[in-house]
């Protein structure tokens, strides 16, 4: 095993095991109910008060109440300029990305850019969206359910339903709720070819609607995590690049190792 894999297995490593702390955290809040109440004890488990409601057919927080996915941000889609029309694309251009390149990012949770990127032409050309870093985009068809967080400004293709998170939700906490609810997301697509779900119905999924406090509490915990997690795969992303540059000129002899 060579000092690259074995470094890029150890950032993998710690990189998995701070997704296993921050997934655990919001399932323990969130789905299990156990966050800390008044006295710093696990709510549910320590007799939390829990009552029916009959929008969401389960037992939620006395306090909580429901609302829609709507309520998380704004839900931004995309679209394809013509590719018939080379000025519309460049190398260095406003990073655009498709279903295809969050499938070649799954080990990831944050993705830079994609195969391609557009001209000012062709953001106009298509009229598309710029998503703010730090949106939560999902894929919306082909399939349904790829998730990652853009680290930079970014737009997309069609295949995508995007969150523009608001001042009231963040982006830590929009990405597994709408992880959360994956299933119920994709039991409201429709479709003949493949399966799609649409921003009118994406806007009308019910999800559970915490106090503030708690959303508040789970960021400052969260954001430590997917920082980190943010490092390891840029890392990880710098040791690939020196890969590619150093492979050709070892294979051809302009580089020798002793």
């Amino acid at each position: 095993m060579t000092f690259r894999t074995k470094t890029e297995s150890l950032i993998n490593q710690l990189n998995d095991n701070l997704e296993r702390m921050a997934k655990t955290l919001y399932d323990y809040w969130f789905v299990q109910f156990d966050f800390p109440n008044e006295n710093g004890k696990p709510y549910k488990s320590s007799g939390g008060k829990m009552i029916w409601n009959d929008v969401l057919k389960r037992e939620i927080p006395e306090d909580w109440e429901f609302e829609t996915i709507e309520a998380l941000g704004t839900i931004t889609g995309g679209s394809t300029p013509s590719k018939a029309i080379e000025e519309n694309f460049s190398k260095n251009g406003i990073p655009w990305i498709t279903p295809k390149d969050l499938s070649q990012n799954t080990k990831n949770k944050f993705i830079a850019r994609g195969e391609f990127d557009v001209t000012e032409k062709g953001l106009k050309e298509a009229s598309l969206n710029i998503l703010p870093a730090n949106s939560v985009l999902m894929s919306s068809r082909a399939p349904i359910g790829y998730l990652a967080i853009n680290r930079f400004d970014c737009t997309t293709n069609q295949g995508f339903k995007s969150i523009v998170c608001n001042k009231v939700y963040p982006f830590e906490y929009v990405f597994y709720v709408l992880k959360q609810n994956m299933l119920s997301i994709e039991a409201n697509a429709s479709g003949s070819t493949f399966k799609e779900i649409s921003t009118a119905v994406l806007k009308t999924i019910k999800i559970l609607k915490p106090q503030k406090r708690l959303i508040i509490q789970f960021k400052n915990y969260a954001s430590v995590f997917f920082q980190q997690q943010n490092n390891l795969e840029q890392q990880n992303e710098q040791l690939s690049k020196l890969r590619d540059w150093l492979l050709p000129m070892l294979m051809n002899g302009q580089v020798k190792v002793e």
